[in-house]
């Protein structure tokens, strides 16, 4: 099911919002995991050891945050890897809201539901 046009524009409202403030106010109070993260990814790129990125109970995050922090740099972007782990972090929040949103809108849930289950969840 499709969101109605006149409702299109507040579908995209909470997702859209959540990324400005999100990307507009990056978080400065960095805990150990994340500095672990960003320090594995880079040092990976200096030449280290790839097991660097491997953490017993999150498998996949360090070799996808090497991977997209390499793909930003090939793009030009010459930042950090602990900056590009915050958008990309935001970016999947974003689809995760629209997907909620999709989800609300597909169960035919009351008008104001998928857009006020979305907003709870940003």
């Amino acid at each position: 099911m499709r969101t109605p046009p006149r409702r299109a524009w507040l579908a995209a409202a909470v997702p859209t919002a959540f990324a400005l403030v999100a990307l507009g106010f990056p978080s400065w109070d960095w805990y150990f995991d994340g500095v672990t993260f960003a320090m594995a990814a880079e040092g990976v790129a200096a030449g280290g050891d790839p097991a660097w990125l491997l953490h017993p109970h999150h498998l996949l995050y360090g070799p996808v945050v090497w991977a997209v922090w390499r793909l930003a740099w090939h793009a030009g972007l010459a930042v950090r890897a602990w900056l590009v782990m915050q958008w990309f972090s935001t970016a999947c929040a974003v689809a995760s809201l629209a997907a909620v949103h999709r989800l609300a809108v597909r169960l035919s849930l009351p008008e104001p539901l998928p857009e006020a289950t979305t907003a709870a969840l940003a």
